[in-house]
């Protein structure tokens, strides 16, 4: 099952940080564990109201493993995307690179965690 997770960014006393959402239900700031399956396609776009002017980069933290087969890329306009190994297991934690509607450059830090299929 493929997962889309949705960002815009906030700004609230001062401080911008990532909402996200993705179409399981997960929902939060600044960090939200998506849980997908082996195989599974994660695209990231940003909502229509998101005060980002563009992904710069998706990534992994230096001491995550990684749960991608196909690693995170630039798909079209405001979408990335990136393909879970079919060998997968574990928790990723990763870094969204974003650029900020007034042009400064943050990153946040959300997670993917890969359950493995029932049988």
């Amino acid at each position: 099952m493929n997962v889309t997770i949705t960002i815009k960014a906030i700004e609230e006393n001062g401080e911008i940080f990532l909402y996200l959402e993705d179409t399981e239900g997960n929902k939060g700031k600044r960090t939200i564990t998506t849980i997908v399956k082996p195989g599974a396609k994660v695209i990231w776009k940003l909502a229509k109201d998101s005060n980002i002017n563009k992904i710069i980069d998706i990534y992994k933290k230096e001491d995550s493993i990684n749960v991608f087969g196909t690693l995170p890329h630039h798909d079209n306009d405001n979408m990335w995307m990136g393909i879970v190994a079919d060998d997968a297991e574990g928790s990723e934690f990763y870094n969204i690179k974003y650029e900020y509607k007034d042009g400064n450059v943050i990153v946040e830090d959300p997670e993917i965690e890969v359950k493995p299929p029932i049988n």
